[in-house]
């Protein structure tokens, strides 16, 4: 993970005052230091994914037109291909020859954790949508293959992860089973025996699954992406949602027999479910996804339950910023600490900005101004050495407007959905998007789309064909300030 400080728990303290630019720039240049300008991606020999940093590479290109960050994004995907199984698809875990700028296959660990798929799926989603190349569509096109083949359980919830070596084998060496396996064909691999799979549900992966999902439909078009999305977000509402509004982490579909040992689980799941910040922050955001990409308003008024609740159980009223269960203060040998940790306040301080934009509640933003500020502090931040996307992602929501979108109209009829479907396949990474009723904006008597970024403003655009051209131009004004 970098450099990082001995002290396991740094402390978060009070807000930090320093401007949220300054605190942007700052973090910029630490995780600029990390990134491998010979091989790609961001630590040394040993490498794995780093969805976020990919993704913020991304923003930061197309917010700044400066084409370094787009390539700094292809050169590392285009590594992070080399980790994509030739087979079954699905994405390696790591590397040991990270230090290779030609060929990472070399020293792969071969898990395939379904968290990483999602966000790799996401990247090349997203390389996919900026670019128009297809192949990263069909690189995210092989890792949905993957998941629905190896990881997708019978209710359309996908599993943890698919271990990375043969359960079982018929050979007098396992060893060479283990070296071999992954440079044999399906029907060879399948006779030697099938990867163990964690049958664990958990919300978070799900989550971070249905939001790349999402992507890939606005990326692509393609509605089987955003039906799958709903499948998926539709079992943790029906598994996983608490009476108080928040999410459990864990079950397993199908439920174990009574008396059945856990031989296809991979980790034990806990006694009893607890409250997560991170699976609140990461589903928070996948309702978010699906309201934008459906209109629906019971995946926004679930995502405003889902905030609530945890602000009410997680948020700390002295000194801001959440914990990470309610069963804060831990005990770490004689000292007490108030654990707050650093991703899932970024990954929750994201979830609130965003549901403050589309509740138009500053109080949401508020908040997740304040959960950034508790944990900017420097030993934090030195702590988490590259691990730092989220982070920037967040902190650059409050630094730079977004595209607001908003498509005025009084009835949700066909010219509406073709806007609608306009602005999501647009790519824009800042963009807000709202369908309202006249009031604040003109009513032209047929449906129409204003796109604003702080006081600048579009004409109204009634026409699908024409958003495209009028977000590029209202981006180019925005680069030139």
């Amino acid at each position: 993970r970098g450099n990082r400080v001995a002290d396991p728990f740094p402390e978060t303290g009070k807000a930090v005052e320093t401007s949220l630019g300054e605190l942007l720039l700052n973090t910029e240049q630490r995780l600029d230091s990390f990134y491998d300008l010979a091989t790609g991606g961001w630590g040394g020999k040993t490498k794995s994914p780093l969805p976020a940093a990919v993704s913020y590479a991304l923003r930061r290109s197309h917010s700044s037109g400066d084409p370094e960050w787009l390539e700094r994004a292809v050169k590392t995907q285009n590594r992070i291909r080399d980790l994509i199984d030739p087979v079954w698809g699905g994405v390696a875990a790591a590397t040991e020859s990270g230090d290779n700028p030609d060929d990472w296959t070399k020293g792969v660990a071969n898990e395939k954790k379904t968290a990483l798929q999602a966000g790799v799926l996401a990247n090349f989603a997203e390389l996919y949508h900026h670019t128009g190349d297809r192949r990263w569509r069909q690189d995210a096109e092989r890792i949905y293959s993957f998941l629905n083949q190896f990881l997708r359980s019978p209710s359309g919830a996908y599993y943890a992860s698919q271990d990375g070596e043969p359960a079982r084998s018929i050979t007098a060496s396992p060893a060479t089973v283990r070296n071999d396996y992954y440079l044999m064909q399906d029907t060879d691999r399948r006779a030697h025996g099938l990867p163990a799979v964690d049958k664990t549900v958990f919300a978070d992966i799900n989550a971070r699954l249905i939001s790349a999902l999402v992507s890939l439909h606005e990326a692509t078009g393609d509605d089987q992406y955003l039906q799958q999305a709903e499948i998926t977000a539709t079992y943790l509402v029906t598994h996983h949602l608490l009476p108080d509004g928040w999410y459990a982490q864990t079950t397993q579909d199908p439920p174990p027999r009574y008396g059945e040992r856990s031989a296809e689980r991979l980790r034990q799941l806990p006694g009893r479910q607890k409250l997560y910040l991170r699976t609140q922050a990461l589903t928070g955001q996948a309702l978010l996804a699906l309201f934008r990409a459906t209109s629906n308003p019971t995946w926004l008024r679930r995502a405003q339950r889902l905030g609530e609740a945890t602000i009410s159980y997680l948020y700390d009223l002295d000194d801001g910023g959440f914990y990470a269960t309610p069963l804060m203060p831990i005990k770490l040998g004689e000292r007490s600490a108030n654990y707050k940790p650093f991703i899932d306040n970024a990954l929750m301080a994201d979830f609130l900005i965003d549901l403050g934009r589309q509740l138009s509640d500053r109080r949401f933003t508020e908040l997740a101004e304040t959960s950034l500020r508790v944990i900017s502090h420097n030993p934090v931040l030195q702590y988490q050495g590259y691990q730092l996307g989220e982070y920037l992602l967040t902190l650059d929501k409050l630094v730079h407007p977004p595209v607001d979108i908003r498509i005025v109209t009084t009835s949700l009829d066909q010219q509406t959905a073709e806007l609608h479907r306009a602005a999501l396949a647009a790519y824009e990474p800042t963009k807000v998007i709202r369908i309202e009723r006249p009031g604040n904006r003109q009513d032209l008597g047929k449906p129409a789309i204003y796109a604003c970024a702080g006081e600048r403003c579009s004409d109204p655009i009634t026409s699908p064909t024409a958003l495209p051209e009028e977000l590029k131009r209202l981006r180019a004004e925005l680069k030139s300030e």
